[in-house]
């Protein structure tokens, strides 16, 4: 019979969308994955990504991969949702026709692996899905007739309920419709996580009473680089593995021990290890991980090498047999390690324990057999020098004590021998023969067994510490997956803070932009305030019109009050200018023309006029100006003021602070207090009178 296990993908792609993808394996590329009665898929969701309600006719296992997941579940004979949430290393037994729903709530991709058993499937090697659904789903299968009278709906309610949805396999939701995100059950009895039981190994029904329902087991299995598994083969059950991690080899043997399988697997293959097929897997330089499932709730494993081999039970004239190799001079691969006679006499005389030769090893004496044992036990502080004292009670059970003293000494010994021999797997056991008539190969076995003694409290000790620190690792890989969430969590906020901290820089940049010119614009007004403030300073009025009365006028040097001079600049203004328009002009007169000279008179009369108009604009300018100043000026003695009576009044206050607190000290001292007191006494005094 020809196998093909040749480690293989997903080839049938059953369906990609928005939401996601369902992807299969066929017999079309992996022969044997019919042919073993096994099925595997791989379902991918996208955020907000929901599978609708569907059932199977398989018994299978789901691996979480990647993300988080809700699933709900309803079982035939038992109608009632129970919803969970799963994540990363947590596996879920599905039972045959149980209904469930699948949902991506969260911001990353999901990934589940399902493994099954189809040997009930109508599609060899694959898991047949049946819909409640959609355009392929039970309900579109139904006649309208039949929807209607089951459900009681109308003709219209019934299309909308068959026609409305139209995507036959994944479905994307909106954010409108709030799914499920908590459990409602103890997620324990439907969920294992294969993280947390990896040092267990195959998780059978007996640590997950639920796996017996469906017949099958899973495990999750991971080496370190370059390491190797010991090879193995399934009794009662096939198994089909799926590589999750990096590149591997792997090796099977079939009947008659033909190698049928040599190759590497990559990630995402999925091959087939047939029942009592042998087989083997070597890590690469990245290591190994890969997830298996056996057909059988209960597998029963035969082991090739480690501690369980079934090479240590075999003995070593059988051994001798069946490899056409002696076995015994050396120490064989396959045989408990076993130290020649010369060495255990060396090993016996460095440690200064005894000195036998080899004579006595050929020909054991019982008396010397029975001290070298003894000696070996105190030497690794096994066995007190006192042992051989009976307790009171003891003694009084027997008649003559004192005959059976060295007998309870080899039984004590005897004792120790045989739990120390179970201790450090011994392929033969002791017995109080190999005490009173010790044979010279049994006797080699055992004297190496005991000096083994250290050395495997060393191992127990070190195999403690490796799972400690195996422990401590996962913990360590827990914590970090959770900063990592936590990372992932916090970068929209980090991103939201930085286009914050971006607009607030550039917000920053354009007020500095903007105080900088309002500096500029400060500094230009100052010097215009203080131009204005030399020009009014510097102003004088002078009118120093061409007339015979020459006068000059200024504000600095004019005697009067400010409404005078206003009046009397005005007047001699008004005299000036007539007096400058009429002695300026020449009035020819001449007796023939006397009616124009008095129309030339009228028009000096107006421009005279005009120009007294003009002088009192120019003077009310003027004054405006002056009044200006003398605001200005007041204001600036008025603010003066106004800091000197603050200062005052500060200064005024803590005075009387410091004043309020001699007050109060003054009332609480001696004398004050004194005078209350007397006088409170004599108040009470003329009251008794």
């Amino acid at each position: 019979m020809d196998f093909n296990l040749t480690p293989q993908p997903a080839d049938t792609t059953v369906y990609e969308g928005d939401a996601g993808g369902y992807y299969s394996w066929t017999g079309a590329k992996s022969p044997a994955i019919p042919q073993a009665k096994v099925a595997a898929g791989k379902l991918v969701l996208r955020p907000r990504g929901f599978a609708p309600p569907h059932y199977s006719d398989t018994f299978k296992i789901g691996y979480v991969a990647q993300g988080t997941c809700t699933v709900g579940l309803v079982s035939p004979n038992d109608p009632q949702e129970k919803v969970l949430v799963i994540s990363k290393g947590d596996a879920i037994p599905v039972h045959i026709g149980a209904i469930s729903w699948w949902f991506n709530g969260g911001d990353s991709d999901f990934t589940i692996i399902f493994l099954g058993e189809s040997s009930q499937s109508y599609s060899p090697g694959q898991f047949d899905y049946f819909f409640l659904t959609g355009p392929i789903g039970v309900l579109a299968a139904f006649s309208p007739e039949f929807i209607t009278k089951i459900f009681h709906l109308k003709e219209s309610e019934t299309k909308k309920l068959v026609q409305r949805q139209t995507n036959p396999f994944l479905v994307k939701l909106g954010k409108e419709i709030n799914m499920p995100s908590q459990s409602n059950c103890d997620t324990r009895e439907y969920v294992f996580n294969l993280d947390d039981l990896l040092s267990s190994g195959v998780n059978y029904a007996e640590n997950f009473p639920l796996l017996d329902k469906i017949g099958l087991s899973a495990s999750l299995v991971k080496l370190e680089p370059n390491s190797i598994l010991n090879p193995s083969y399934n009794v009662n059950g096939s198994q089909i593995n799926l590589c999750l991690k990096r590149q591997w080899s792997g090796s099977n043997h079939g009947p008659k021990w033909y190698r049928v399988l040599d190759a590497d697997a990559q990630e995402d293959q999925a091959f087939v290890v047939p029942k009592f097929f042998a087989a083997t897997q070597l890590a690469g330089e990245d290591g190994m991980e890969f997830f298996s499932l056996s057909t059988s709730s209960k597998p029963i494993v035969g082991q090739l090498a480690g501690k369980e081999s079934a090479w240590k039970a075999l003995s070593s004239p059988v051994l001798q047999a069946a490899l056409n190799k002696k076995v015994g001079a050396e120490m064989s691969k396959f045989e408990y390690p076993r130290l020649p006679r010369h060495e255990i006499i060396a090993v016996l005389a460095e440690s200064q324990i005894a000195n036998v030769s080899e004579a006595d090893l050929l020909h054991p004496d019982p008396d010397l057999i029975c001290n070298l044992y003894t000696h070996i036990f105190l030497l690794i502080d096994t066995l007190q020098e006192d042992q051989g004292q009976m307790e009171f009670g003891a003694l009084e059970l027997l008649e003559n004590p004192d005959h059976h003293v060295h007998s309870v000494q080899v039984m004590n010994l005897y004792n120790k021998i045989r739990e120390l021999v179970a201790a450090v797997n011994c392929p033969k056991a002791f017995t109080p023969k190999d005490l009173i008539k010790p044979e010279p190969e049994r006797t080699e076995l055992f004297t190496h067994e005991i000096k083994l003694k250290p050395i495997v409290d060393d191992l127990d000790l070190f195999e403690g510490r490796q799972l400690a620190a195996k422990d401590r690792i996962s913990q360590l890989n827990a914590e970090i997956a959770e900063c990592e969430e936590l990372r992932e969590r916090e970068v929209p906020l980090v991103q939201e803070v930085n286009s914050k901290v971006k607009e607030l820089h550039q917000t920053v940049s354009g007020l500095n932009k903007h105080q900088m010119t309002l500096k500029t614009s400060i500094k230009q007004l100052k010097e215009k305030a203080k131009e204005m403030d030399e020009k009014i300073s510097e102003s004088r009025i002078r009118i120093s019109p061409k007339c015979p009365r020459k006068c000059q006028f200024t504000v600095q040097n004019c005697p009067v009050t400010r409404q005078s001079f206003r009046i009397n600049l005005f007047r001699e203004l008004c005299f000036n200018w007539s007096v400058f328009l009429l002695t300026s002009c020449v009035i020819h007169v001449t007796k023939p023309s006397t009616q124009r000279a008095l129309e030339e008179k009228k028009l000096v009369q107006i421009e005279t006029k005009n120009a007294e108009r003009a002088a009192v604009q120019a003077f009310q300018e003027k004054t405006s100006t002056l009044e200006a100043y003398a605001k200005v000026n007041s204001a600036k003695s008025v603010d003066k003021d106004v800091k000197v009576l603050k200062s005052k009044l500060s200064d005024e206050g803590v005075l009387i602070k410091s004043l309020e607190a001699k007050l109060v000290s003054t009332i609480n001292s001696g004398p004050i207090k004194n005078l209350e007191d007397s006088w409170r006494k004599r108040q009470l005094s003329g009251m008794r009178r």
